[in-house]
């Protein structure tokens, strides 16, 4: 993720075709990034809206504020060899997962989180993309997971 988006992802208004609606509602989804100022995010969209008639409403902050787990930690470098080992042609970098995880909440108590999963190819995501109606991950993309998992836990354990 580069920049806070925000995507219209429900839209109500009217009671019929031919009528004109009295009211409408949109429901905005926003994901911003973990520095973006989000009350001034919304008063420069009351600024660019310019109608007082329009009402913004935001909905109750569900994650806590956390800081990202470091990356120069013993933990991540545990990732790194276990990936280097089972995805030898892949590059570990950090990203940011835009959904809900209960890592936020982990990491607003001090704890490292680091988001894992497959590394998936291009017809993984064609035949099993997420949210898809066949969400599903490849039975050898499984494999491989797991060997990464067992990788890093056995590294993980070995350095204790």
């Amino acid at each position: 993720m580069l920049r806070t988006t925000l995507v219209p992802t429900m839209l109500q208004a009217g009671i019929g075709p031919n009528v004109i609606p009295s009211t409408a509602e949109a429901v905005i989804d926003i994901r911003a990034l973990p520095d973006e100022d989000v009350p001034q995010m919304m008063a420069e969209l009351t600024r660019r809206i310019a109608d007082p008639a329009i009402a913004i409403t935001p909905l109750p902050m569900t994650r806590p504020a956390a800081e990202p787990s470091p990356i120069d930690s013993a933990m991540y470098r545990i990732l790194e060899t276990a990936a280097s080992q089972v995805y030898p042609s892949a590059a570990v970098v950090p990203s940011m997962l835009t959904a809900a995880t209960d890592m936020a909440p982990l990491r607003a108590k001090g704890v490292q989180a680091y988001g894992i999963g497959p590394a998936m190819s291009a017809s993984d995501f064609t035949q099993y993309g997420w949210h898809s109606d066949v969400e599903r991950l490849a039975e050898d993309s499984l494999h491989q997971f797991v060997r990464f998992l067992w990788t890093a836990v056995v590294e993980a354990a070995a350095s204790k």
